[in-house]
């Protein structure tokens, strides 16, 4: 039996990490890798180049609950683009989605509060993904 990918998708600032953390606990994740493309292999944004990618594969070919967040799977692309990385490395695998819903008003300001290092990208990427977010109709809709 092949594990499950339970993937978060929010703006920056949307409580991706607090809601993956949590989460984590109450569906017993092997592992939850919060900003997934944060240290990924030569900054490429493929699925593939995260560094806990061959990892999370090997844990869900073993049945495992995998969990991973990013703010670039709110891009409908992107979360295209890692079902078929993850469905063609383990076949079988269940996907599961979960979209933080929120005013990007409130994560500009959570954004500004935070001090953040990048608080000007970060306040970019709130402002494109906003306008490009498309939440899936399967997905778990998150109200934070």
């Amino acid at each position: 039996m092949r594990g499950k990918a339970i993937l978060i998708a929010g703006y920056p600032g949307s409580g991706k990490s607090t809601y993956g953390r949590k989460l984590r606990s109450e569906v017993n994740a092997a592992e939850f890798v919060d900003d997934y493309h944060r240290d990924s292999i030569e900054n490429k944004l493929q699925f593939e180049y995260g560094r806990c990618y061959e990892s999370m594969c090997r844990g869900l070919e073993k049945g495992e609950t995998w969990m991973a967040s990013d703010i670039m799977w709110c891009l409908e692309p992107n979360r295209l683009a890692v079902e078929a990385a993850l469905r063609q490395q383990v076949p079988g695998v269940a996907i599961e989605w979960h979209y933080l819903d929120i005013d990007a008003s409130v994560c500009r300001e959570r954004v500004k509060v935070r001090g953040w290092k990048r608080v000007q990208f970060e306040l970019a990427k709130i402002e494109d993904l906003s306008k490009a977010c498309k939440i899936p109709s399967d997905a778990k809709v998150i109200r934070t």
